[in-house]
């Protein structure tokens, strides 16, 4: 599953490579919007995972590449602090990778909702009474919906919904700055 999950990252960064040449001359073409946005967020998710902090890059040429407007790709990772109790300390992190597909609000421009899917990729370690580690990874797929604000003209911030469909499944709120 590990070697799947490479393999799949290494092809989506393939893409996204491909697609930056074309994106950048677009960029000169009129579009205000940068092809890359990065962040910073914060997280809360349920199932005892907790609060948690990350970053998060956006690709906007996604829908021009395919010619779908409207489509992005965005990337996470994500380092929660489950806490620990009983002699037992936990440790969780989650990489997921995600495409979002915007709706259209008519008259709405400093606001635009998105709904999305995607995979996650995710991480428990335990440290068990001080006497050895245990750790274990999973894979899950995302659904997601939220929306990007527009605060300035290089600035927007967002909020956002994912449930993890897995044995289970997490629901994770997630808001943050994109540069």
């Amino acid at each position: 599953m590990r070697k799947s999950m490479i393999a799949l990252a290494l092809v989506a960064a393939a893409g996204l490579v491909s697609h930056s040449a074309s994106a950048q001359a677009m960029k000169g073409s009129g579009s205000s919007e940068k092809q890359f946005q990065f962040g910073p967020q914060v997280d809360f998710a349920t199932q005892s995972i907790g609060l948690g902090v990350g970053g998060r890059v956006v690709y906007n040429g996604l829908g021009t590449a395919l010619n779908l407007p409207g489509l992005r790709a965005l990337a996470s990772f994500d380092y929660f602090f489950p806490g620990s109790g009983f002699g037992v300390s936990a440790k969780y992190w989650e990489i997921n990778a995600n495409a979002t597909y915007d709706l259209k609000l008519s008259g709405v421009t400093r606001f635009a909702p998105y709904v999305g899917a995607g995979l996650s990729y995710d991480n428990w370690s335990f440290d068990l009474f001080g006497l050895g580690n245990a750790s274990y990874n999973s894979t899950a797929l995302n659904v997601l919906g939220g929306g990007r604000f527009k605060l300035g003209a290089k600035l927007n911030a967002f909020a956002e919904a994912r449930f993890e469909l897995r044995s289970g499944g997490a629901l994770v709120l997630t808001g943050g700055l994109l540069f």
